[in-house]
Formats: structure tokens, C-alpha cells, sequence
């Protein structure tokens, strides 16, 4: 593992590589001795390499020393940051998502590598002071329901692209006494939604749809008013939600198990078994050993993003 700041390769003590759907934005983060000189300030740009592959291109946005440990901690995003803190103005109307993407991404200077399905024509309503990484999601959300198809921003060599989510790590399984240290699996109605009302601009009830555990869980409702040229029960469908099903796990690394990415899990202790979609990783290295944690949910939640 090679950690490049400003062409001066970092001896670190430990660092920590992480993303998240939750996020979007990946993070690195690590410590060194203070007493070493090394040229490091916000703005300047950050590599991560494992072999020949660069894994991380980012940007330091700070650095603290500590007194105790005598160290200091530096913490450095990927471009995608700046689409998370910014904003813009925007009104494409009928236009293709790569237009938009190209727009977006020129607004923060931010260049633009492959963009998937980019010549699929969306309509937007106005957008005023929005964010634009929320301005990419709508986008695509609309892409979305013409292709059925999930997508996931990334940047990719220090560039903007957008990629189809819940690709399976190849040739790779977590595997209970080979390389998968701990795992734990849970069930939870935090989130459920299971019954939404139709209303009309005037808050009239004119429909309903419903969903599962009505009589199990109890009734969480919801609330969808009618749209002009969408289908009412379609889009109230679409906000039902049931029981969600979760499991994390703690593993020797793998650096391609990477948030919107799935994994196969093969865990007899907890009835792990099957394919899992990473919502979140955390890689750490430290002391020349590899591990990761990851979040993982049975289904592709980045959808929920999208």
C-alpha cells in the first residue's frame, strides 16, 4: 500500500479507506508521526495506490496534531465532495442525463469520465438552489424509471462517472474459518411503511395502497398526493416499505469490496448464506495488515438513493 501526497510518499502508522451510500463521497483518512516534516496542507491532493492500481484520488481538507500521541491525523475526500457541498440553479427541461451530468460537473470543475445510459432523455422540472449531488440523483432517478436499472455516482481516476450499482465482487466469497472473522445479522420495523393515501391538491383522500405487516406490526402511514401525468398507485407503491434485513461483517481486507458492489457470504453460525449488497466498508490498514468491516443488506439500497 503506497500513500502519495504532492509526490511525497507518506509513511503512515495507520490509515483508514471508507465509503458509504449513506456518504457519497469517499473518505481516507490516517496518522503519522508529527516530528516528520512532510508538506501537507488542505487542498493538497492525495493518491492511494495498491500495486498498479490507484485506489483513491482525493483532496486533504484537514490535519490535526495531537499532543498526546505526538501524531498527526489527516483526513481527504474524492471530488465527489464537492458536489455534496455545493449548490446551483438549474432549468434543462427535456434534455439527455449526460447533458446534465456535464453541466453539473462543469460547475465545480469537476471533469467527466464514462456516464451510463447517457443519451437517455429525461424531462426536469426546475431546479433552484439545490444541491447537486441531490440535482445527479433526480437525474438519474428518472433514467432509472426507464431502464429499471440502479446507478451509482463515482469518481473514477479523478473523474465524475456513473456506473450501474450491485456489481458482484468476482471470484471472491466471505467464508466463515477462511478469511471472515465476525458477522452479525439483524431484523428491524424501524423504517416500515406499509400503508400510503392518495390525495388530491385539496388533501381529498381518493385511493390507498398497502403493503406487508399490517396485522403483525401494527399500520405506518404515509401520505402521496396525485401528480399530473403519473400513475398514483404506481408512486404510492413505490413508497411502501417493509422489514429491513441487515448484516455487517468483519473480514480480511479485499479492496474491491466497496459500497454498491455485492458479495457472496457463507456464514453456518448466523445462516449468512447468499449474496449481500455493501452499503457501507471501512478498510483499514495498520501495522501491514489488511482488514475490512462492511454493511451489508439483502437487497440494493442504493436504490433508495436512486
Amino acid at each position: 500500500m503506497r500513500l502519495v501526497i504532492d509526490k511525497q510518499e507518506i509513511r503512515f502508522l495507520d490509515l483508514t479507506w471508507s465509503g458509504s451510500k449513506y456518504n457519497a463521497a469517499r473518505q481516507v483518512s490516517f496518522t503519522y508521526p508529527s516530528k516528520i516534516g512532510y508538506a501537507i496542507s488542505p487542498g493538497s491532493i492525495l493518491t492511494l495506490h495498491e500495486g498498479n492500481r490507484t485506489l483513491f484520488e482525493g483532496i486533504v481538507f484537514s490535519k490535526q496534531i495531537s499532543n498526546k500521541s505526538h501524531e498527526m491525523n489527516v483526513v481527504a475526500y474524492d471530488r465527489l465532495i464537492y458536489f455534496l457541498k455545493s449548490e446551483g440553479s438549474y432549468n434543462f427541461k427535456t434534455t439527455t442525463v449526460g447533458n446534465v451530468i456535464k453541466k453539473v460537473a462543469a460547475d465545480v470543475g469537476v471533469p467527466v469520465g464514462s456516464i451510463a445510459d447517457s443519451e437517455t432523455s429525461i424531462k426536469l422540472d426546475s431546479m433552484i438552489s439545490m444541491n447537486l449531488y441531490e440535482v445527479i440523483l433526480q437525474a438519474y432517478r428518472e433514467v432509472k424509471n426507464k431502464t429499471k436499472i440502479v446507478y451509482m455516482p463515482v469518481i473514477n481516476g479523478g473523474k465524475l462517472s456513473i456506473i450501474k450499482a450491485g456489481e458482484t465482487v468476482s471470484d471472491f466469497s466471505l467464508e466463515n474459518g477462511i478469511n471472515l472473522l465476525d458477522s452479525s445479522f439483524g431484523e428491524s420495523i424501524e423504517n416500515v411503511k406499509n400503508k400510503i393515501l392518495i390525495v388530491d391538491d385539496k388533501g381529498n383522500r381518493v385511493g390507498e395502497v398497502k403493503g406487508d405487516g399490517l396485522s403483525q406490526w401494527g399500520t405506518f402511514q404515509g401520505v402521496y398526493q396525485k401528480e399530473e401525468g403519473k400513475n398514483s398507485n404506481t408512486e404510492a407503491k413505490s413508497l411502501l416499505h417493509g422489514m429491513d434485513l441487515e448484516a455487517s461483517v468483519e473480514a480480511l481486507g479485499n479492496i474491491n469490496c466497496i459500497s454498491g458492489k455485492a458479495v457472496t457470504v457463507l456464514d453456518p453460525t448466523t445462516k449468512l448464506k447468499g449474496l449481500f449488497y455493501i452499503d457501507e466498508d471501512t478498510h483499514y490498514w495498520n501495522r501491514g495488515q489488511h482488514t475490512m468491516s462492511l454493511q451489508l443488506n439483502f437487497k440494493n439500497m442504493v436504490d433508495d438513493e436512486l
